[in-house]
């Protein structure tokens, strides 16, 4: 085990003393108290690199379970049963809420919203849309976010697009006040979303972008998520003004 030497310092320093003391240094650790799931993970690691290149995600796996093999720390680890457990619920909270939101005729944001306003404009399946616009993503979840997250976010994909095109076929409600699709959906598909990204995946698209700009430079990826949601929403939005105002 390595000695830990920490860096003890009474004010600012310049860039010339951080380049100093960063001769020689692989990683930077900075731990604290978690503040989710505090029982199962009570502290929290943040690993900063020596590079300002950016950083593939194996490397990032090879890096922590180096630091924590010197410093003889467990990490938690979700078995193969555990992922498949969960990939599918999630999967299927997400598959629920998008039935509610098309029974309503309501529109949500990201690829989903993409599909759904396709979906609206051609007449073509949601589930088909949904998989088709997601095609261009699975590159960059594959050069950015790594191997086992673009299979397990190509499968959930894959298999939201299946239940997508089920669902109308075992289930019909006959009366959805829009409201209340609004807050159950909202529900299951935050909760189904959260299932995914707790499991390293994703439905695609924008989640795929909100990650890794989380990962990469910190910033929230629920901020980000939000951001481009409305986006897709105004556009929606635009869209219809647009088409109502040729109608007329």
């Amino acid at each position: 085990m390595r000695e830990i030497k920490p860096l003890q310092i009474n004010g600012y320093l310049g860039r010339e003393e951080i380049a100093s003391h960063l001769q020689n240094v692989e990683y930077i650790v900075m731990a604290a108290h978690s503040m989710l799931d505090a029982p199962r993970l009570p502290i929290h690691f943040t690993i900063f690199l020596n590079t300002s290149d950016p950083i593939p995600e194996p490397i990032k796996a090879a890096v922590f379970e180096k630091f924590c093999a010197e410093h003889a720390i467990t990490a938690l680890r979700h078995g193969a049963f555990e992922d498949a457990q969960a990939l599918f619920a999630g999967t299927l909270f997400v598959a629920m809420a998008l039935m509610l939101f098309n029974q309503a005729g309501l529109l949500v944001g990201g690829t989903a919203g993409v599909a759904f306003l396709l979906h609206y404009v051609t007449g073509i399946s949601f589930g088909k849309l949904f998989f088709v616009v997601n095609l261009p993503f699975y590159w960059f979840a594959w050069t950015r976010m790594g191997r086992e997250f673009t299979i397990k976010t190509f499968v959930c994909v894959g298999l939201l697009s299946l239940l997508t095109e089920l669902f109308p076929h075992v289930m019909h409600v006959d009366y959805l006040n829009p409201l209340f699709a609004s807050l159950l959906g909202g529900l299951l598909l935050g909760t189904g979303c959260l299932f995914l990204a707790r499991h390293r995946s994703s439905l695609g698209g924008a989640t795929v972008v909100s990650l890794y700009l989380q990962g990469r430079y910190g910033m929230r990826a629920g901020k980000v998520q939000m951001m481009i949601d409305g986006t897709v929403v105004l556009l929606a939005l635009v869209f219809l003004v647009v088409v109502v105002g040729l109608s007329n």
